[in-house]
Order: structure tokens, then C-alpha cells, then sequence
């Protein structure tokens, strides 16, 4: 808001800030516009007591890919014996980055096929980790069902350190992407595979409520956006395959079964 910054803020009217916002709409996202506007809305408010009414922009958020329950196989065996493979597949069961990094082996109990996520691991502001005993959110402390092919790998590493990863969550983050895009997936990262394990949990029919706890979300409401989302795009590709069948051109019944009647004579 360069444009307004000489401006006495008791003599702009509602139409120029809108005038003013409607400007800058042309160079910025939606959501920096909408960050900027709140701040400079609260300091109108704070100054002049006066709250202000102003069209934004909607904030279209940008589709985050994941993959589908027919290319979670794949990726599974392609990422096997790599050295994402173990944060990768704690990504695919639901663990956010943090969580990954800072799961510790007193948290993996093999035996009865089972982790406790109850710590977290974030880079400060020298890209060095620090290691936390507490989660994002009192939800995010759960216990998470260890998957057969993380089970193995976990198997084969054994217990050495005391944190399961010991990679830093860029660098895992890259090789996961480099193994999708070898394998002619897409580059989902890791908060891509804890989407996907959300979109296997709808294909199982699990209940939201259910995913919603294993997955450590704060509340029902995201949960219920991320599986309305995979919904849409189920229905999507089951209507694609709808239509496409009746613009392919499909055999004559007559004709085959007269074919199979010269066949049978």
C-alpha cells in the first residue's frame, strides 16, 4: 500500500482503500494482499475506531498432489531399500515432517506393531534441528499402527541412536521426490503421503473420525475438507468414466452373439 502511505488515515475514504486494494490485487497473490490488508485494517481500527468493510480477493489454495490407493503400491516398492524409505512410509502413516524427525526408537514398540508419536523435531533459524519432547497439537500425541513394509524396513536397520531419522527433513523431502519422479509419479513430498494416507483411508471406507485420530488433526472440520476433497475428485473420475463410454464405440450384442452362434456350429 506504497500508494497511501502519505495519506492522512483520517481522510481516506472506504471507495479509495477499496480503489487502493482493487490496485494491488493486480501484482500480488491473494493471500500476501489479504495478510497485508489485516494488518493495515487493524491499525485504521486501532487509530480511528473505524472498522472497515473491503472486498478481497477469494484465496484459491494451491492443490497439494497426493497418491491415489492405486499408486501407493507402486511407490511403496519403489522407495524400498532407499534411504527415504523409513521417514517416506512414517509420512505414508500419517506422521507430519516434524514428527518424522523426531520420532525416537523408545517410541517404536516392533513387537506389538505399534509408534507413539509424542515428540517433534523443527530446523530453528540457522537450519539446525531442534529436538522437542511436545507435539503441534495435543491431538498430534497418538499411537499410530506400524504398515507391514515399514515394519520390515525398520526391522532391517535396527536400533542405533536414539532417533529413528536421522536425516534432515529437506533432504528427505528431495529424495522422495526424486524416487516419484524416476517412478512417473508426482512429486508429493512428504505432506503429500500423509494426504495420501488420508485418501487410502477414504478408499477403506475408515471413518473420518477414525482417520481423524490417527492421523493426529486437531478437528473433524479438516478432516471433513480432506476427505470432501477426495470425494470431488472420485466423483470426478467416475463421471469422466461415465461419459467416456458412451463415446467409445462399443460391439454390437447382435453381432456377437451371432458370432459366437457360427462358433458354436
Amino acid at each position: 500500500f506504497q500508494s497511501m502511505m502519505h495519506r492522512d488515515i483520517f481522510d481516506v475514504t472506504l471507495e479509495q482503500w477499496q480503489r487502493a486494494v482493487n490496485l494491488e490485487a493486480k501484482s500480488v497473490t491473494a493471500k500476501t494482499l489479504t495478510n497485508s490488508w489485516r494488518f493495515v485494517a487493524s491499525v485504521i481500527a486501532e487509530t480511528t475506531g473505524q472498522r472497515l468493510t473491503i472486498r478481497l480477493p477469494q484465496i484459491i489454495p494451491a492443490e497439494r498432489p497426493w497418491l491415489t490407493p492405486e499408486q501407493i503400491p507402486k511407490f511403496v516398492e519403489a522407495v524400498k531399500g532407499d534411504k527415504a524409505e523409513i521417514p517416506a512410509l512414517l509420512a505414508l502413516s500419517s506422521l507430519r515432517r516434524s514428527e518424522i524427525v523426531g520420532l525416537r526408537w523408545s517410541d517404536v514398540d516392533l513387537e506389538n506393531g505399534v509408534l507413539t508419536v509424542n515428540g517433534s523435531a523443527v530446523p530453528d533459524e540457522n537450519n539446525k534441528i531442534v529436538y522437542k519432547r511436545e507435539t503441534k497439537n495435543s491431538t498430534s500425541r497418538r499411537v499410530v499402527p506400524i504398515i507391514p513394509p515399514l515394519q520390515e524396513a525398520l526391522n532391517n536397520v535396527g536400533t542405533h541412536g536414539e532417533y529413528v531419522v536421522k536425516f534432515h527433513p529437506a533432504t528427505v523431502m528431495n529424495q522422495v521426490n526424486r524416487v516419484c519422479e524416476k517412478n512417473g509419479l508426482p512429486k508429493v513430498g512428504l505432506h503429500g503421503l500423509r494426504h495420501s494416507f488420508a485418501s487410502l483411508a477414504y478408499h477403506l471406507g475408515m471413518p473420518e473420525k477414525v482417520a481423524m485420530e490417527i492421523g493426529g488433526w486437531a478437528d473433524d472440520q479438516t478432516m471433513h475438507k480432506i476427505y470432501t476433497h477426495i470425494s470431488e475428485k472420485s466423483i470426478s473420475t467416475a463421471a469422466k468414466a461415465f461419459t467416456s463410454f458412451f463415446s467409445t464405440p462399443q460391439e454390437d450384442d447382435k453381432s456377437k452373439n451371432g458370432n459366437e452362434n457360427g462358433n458354436a456350429e
